[in-house]
């Protein structure tokens, strides 16, 4: 316990006056001679009988005695006028707080004292120590427990079992609920069906989706982190992001107008087609445009109007662990302005074109060989090529959209 302030006495209680009138709410005080009174912080008394007033002051200026608490120790504060004699005489807190203090000093020494005629024994403070050590284990272990039961802090991690559209893991220690914010990263077992749900230690299923809110797709052992976020579970990773799978290439002498090249197995819904020509400069475009496309999981099909010289076609098929859409399509056309292709809608800020294009003409104007496309919006895609006005322009296009 601590002592109470104590303050300064001042050798006979030299006095002086009030040099103005005060109210009862003044704090500041005005005296004739302030080297009466002792340094701040410290009491004066304002009356010389029972009606005095004690007064705290908090500091000196010059005569003036500031930070004043008025009506100290259970004194009244009251106006005083000019004369009132004012002194640092003794008073009741300086009685009252000296009394206190002397017996909190008492009580310090009789317990300093009980504590040492109790000094323990080797087997004592033993059995002190252990009691400590066991209550600092069993401390950590509730700390432990309740880290390990907050999935917002401490995120769940699992392997999946059940199916691949209604996933199901076990946590220890056992969620109560499912609240806002819950993390739990997955492992699962097998490839995800059409819009899988997670069940966590019996509790209601809730959907897996990404971040945009689409159901996610995900691959057998590969990790997937998420958030409860309202009724879903949003994905705050996805298994790693884009993850190629394959990526398998080649070149071929493409000496005919259609040539299959057969590709180790791929998934065509989650694989693009990269094509690379080595035109020859003294032919048309219907001998060096070349289209190209997969035909199946293993063939990989380049086309071209005429085969009057062979080219060179270099070759890539780069398949994706997962893809949120491959959209794919022949679209033929004969003018030279922009023509327009309707697709599913798609992210355009996830997702990219890639086009070929063969044509039919013997014009071999550098401009002919020109190819662009572009994402005209979210559901279409513009699709230009050459300056001749021909039979026919085909244009093999895939448009992809990630995850």
């Amino acid at each position: 316990m601590a002592q109470t302030p104590m303050y300064e006495a001042i050798a006979n209680s030299p006095g002086t006056e009030l040099s103005a009138d005060i109210s009862a709410s003044d704090t500041t005080i005005a005296v004739l001679d302030a080297s009466k009174l002792p340094d701040a912080p410290n009491l004066f008394t304002i009356g010389v009988d029972e009606t005095a007033e004690t007064i705290l002051y908090a500091g000196k200026s010059g005569n003036n005695l500031t930070g004043c608490t008025r009506g100290f120790n259970g004194t009244t504060a009251k106006g005083w006028s000019t004369g009132a004699k004012v002194a640092r005489n003794f008073t009741g807190y300086d009685h009252d707080t000296f009394i206190a203090n002397i017996d909190e000093l008492d009580q310090r020494v009789i317990a300093a004292q009980t504590k040492a005629d109790a000094a323990e024994t080797p087997a004592g403070a033993q059995q002190k120590a252990d009691d400590a050590q066991q209550a600092a284990e069993d401390y950590a272990d509730q700390q432990d427990a309740l880290i390990k039961a907050d999935y917002i802090r401490q995120p769940g991690y699992a392997t999946t079992s059940g199916t691949s559209t209604a996933y199901t893991v076990n946590l220890n220690p056992a969620p109560a609920s499912i609240s806002d914010g819950f993390g739990i990263t997955i492992v699962p077992h097998v490839d995800s069906g059409a819009s899988p749900t997670l069940s966590i230690n019996g509790l209601t299923a809730i959907a897996l989706k990404n971040m945009d809110g689409t159901a996610i797709q995900m691959k057998t052992g590969k990790p997937y982190s998420f958030r409860k976020v309202g009724t879903d579970f949003l994905a705050s990773s996805s298994g790693g992001g884009v993850i190629v799978k394959s990526v398998q290439n080649g070149a071929v002498s493409l000496t005919s107008t259609s040539q299959n090249i057969t590709i180790g197995n791929v998934d065509k819904s989650k694989s693009i087609v990269l094509v690379n020509v080595v035109y020859d400069v003294n032919a048309s475009p219907q001998d060096n445009l070349v289209a190209a496309k997969l035909v199946s999981n293993t063939t990989l099909n380049l086309s071209r109007y005429t085969s009057t010289v062979t080219i060179t076609v270099y070759w890539q098929v780069v398949e994706f662990e997962s893809v949120k859409s491959l959209q794919t399509g022949d679209s033929t056309f004969t003018a030279t302005t922009e023509n327009t292709v309707a697709i599913s809608p798609v992210n355009m800020s996830k997702s990219l074109i890639i086009c070929t294009m063969k044509m039919w003409t013997s014009n071999t104007s550098i401009q002919n060989f020109s190819l662009v496309y572009r994402f005209k919006s979210s559901t279409s895609i513009g699709l230009t090529g050459g300056v001749s006005t021909v039979t026919d322009k085909v244009f093999s296009w895939q448009v992809v959209e990630f995850n």
